[in-house]
């Protein structure tokens, strides 16, 4: 009689079946858990930055930078482009990080902005950077100012703008003057200037004044003018230009011609009159040489001719004739040592006298030096 098998040992088979699978299912669970950590790691992500002007002007240039909470570069950095744009790729995801935006002269510095990037998404950070607004002091050249005061009709006056910048950082100052009209005009030779942090810069231009006034009339026309700039921040900043335009500058001249045949020191007097309508200013001279005469007495020519130019009573010179006032000039001539005939031009100047000024033709006519 046969014994039956138990159901344990029934089961002996199937357990060395098992044994035998084992390290296959130690495998399989292994791949399955990793399979199961894999999908639970955070996916890298994208972070799109934009910068711009807070008027929406978009700024390119810009270095970014992307920041972990540990303050190390995540990814490296990345400079804006088309747009002001700049794209952060394969960033891990599941985390915090800080966009940062270098500052740039002429601008605010920009706020970090903090920014969660979850498992493979895409984020957008969008930086607004403002304009500085530089410290602007303007000023007219003291000297051209006070020539500002009163100009004469038919008059070109030499003018200078000084522009400071006293600020941290540098602009761009575009000059613009007016009212123009046919009256009185200022011309600038540069409309715009790059002014530095710090810096001084001087334009230079002239105010063209139209014939308005009656030569023979004491009235005036008076008119205000400014230079505005208009920097590349702030406000806009004014100049005021009041101008005071009275009648032609007149001086007369009681000799025009000077004509000395000897060998010994000469001196002739002339006498200078203001017949016009204001003030005569700045008064002065100058000597114009033929080239034979150059040689002879100098580029300034004064080895040949001085002249003794009246002082007041503080010793300095007088450069100021006054309405139908006159003055006397001294020319001492020193004819050169050799014999010929030679020409010099004496010419009197003064602001806004019509060019080219008041003309002494001098004529030397140095003879043989006698036996």
């Amino acid at each position: 009689m046969e014994m039956e098998e138990s159901p344990l040992s029934q089961m002996g088979p199937i357990l060395d079946k098992v044994k035998s699978l084992l390290p296959v299912l130690v495998v399989l669970a292994v791949l399955v858990i990793a399979a199961f950590w894999y999908l639970s790691l955070p996916k890298p992500g994208t972070v799109n930055v934009t910068v711009k002007q807070i008027d929406g002007e978009s700024i390119n240039g810009v270095l970014v930078t992307l920041t972990n909470a540990q303050g190390n570069e995540a990814v490296p950095p990345q400079i804006t482009l088309n747009g002001g744009r700049a794209t952060f790729a394969n960033v891990p995801g599941g985390a915090d990080y800080t966009v940062m935006a270098q500052p740039l002269p002429g601008y605010t510095d920009p706020a970090p902005q903090i920014i969660t990037l979850a498992s493979g998404a895409s984020e957008t950070a969008i930086l607004e950077l403002g304009k500085n607004a530089p410290n602007i002091k303007l000023a007219l050249d003291a000297e051209s100012q006070k020539a500002i005061g009163a100009l004469t009709a038919n008059c070109v006056q030499p003018i200078i703008v000084k522009i400071s910048n006293a600020g941290t950082d540098a602009y761009q100052a575009e000059l613009v003057t007016g009212p123009n009209d046919k009256q009185a005009e200022i011309v600038l030779d540069q409309t715009s200037k790059d002014v530095l942090s710090g810096e001084e810069v001087a334009v230079t231009g002239k105010i063209l004044v139209g014939g308005v006034v009656d030569e023979y009339s004491e009235n005036a026309y008076e008119k205000q003018m400014s230079i505005r700039i208009k920097g590349t921040a702030g406000p806009d900043t004014n100049i005021p230009v009041d101008l005071k335009i009275t009648s032609t500058t007149k001086l007369e001249l009681d000799t025009t011609t000077i004509s000395v045949s000897q060998r010994e020191p000469y001196t002739q007097f002339i006498n200078l009159q203001n017949t016009g309508a204001k003030p005569i200013t700045n008064l002065g001279f100058k000597l114009q040489l033929d080239p034979q005469l150059t040689n002879l007495c100098g580029e300034d020519g004064g080895g040949c001719i001085t002249l003794e130019w009246p002082a007041g009573s503080n010793g300095q010179r007088v450069d100021t004739l006054f309405q139908s006032d006159t003055m006397q000039v001294g020319i001492k001539i020193n004819p050169p040592s050799s014999t010929g005939k030679y020409l010099a031009h004496l010419l009197f100047t003064a602001t806004c006298l019509n060019n080219p000024g008041k003309d002494v033709t001098i004529q030397l006519d140095v003879p043989e030096p006698q036996a």
